[in-house]
């Protein structure tokens, strides 16, 4: 049996982007033609690729999220999670999906 250490990560990406401006919120304005949020998970996942990745996101933004995921051809794995009525509360629904 090997002890190989198990990583993750929780991506909450909640924020309405206000300050950032445009018409997005800033995890899907485009980087590089690239929504940002995609930028990010390519990071973490070119980091490890067996990482698992929780992305967390209010309910009205995962249909725009899957979307963009299809016009973009984005494959990197990654869970979408409900985000909760505070910061707090999208934590915690990020963890309970890591502790699966």
């Amino acid at each position: 049996m090997t002890n190989e250490k198990k990583e993750s990560v929780i991506i909450v990406a909640g924020g309405k982007g206000l300050r950032a401006g445009g018409d997005l919120p800033k995890q899907f304005q485009p980087v590089g033609g690239m929504p940002m949020l995609m930028r990010t998970l390519q990071a973490f996942h070119h980091y490890n690729v067996r990482m698992k990745i929780v992305v967390v996101l209010p309910d009205g933004f995962q249909y725009l999220w899957k979307r963009l995921c299809a016009e973009h051809h984005f494959t990197v794995p990654h869970k979408v999670v409900s985000g909760g009525e505070t910061r707090f509360h999208s934590v915690k629904n990020g963890l309970r999906e890591i502790e699966d």
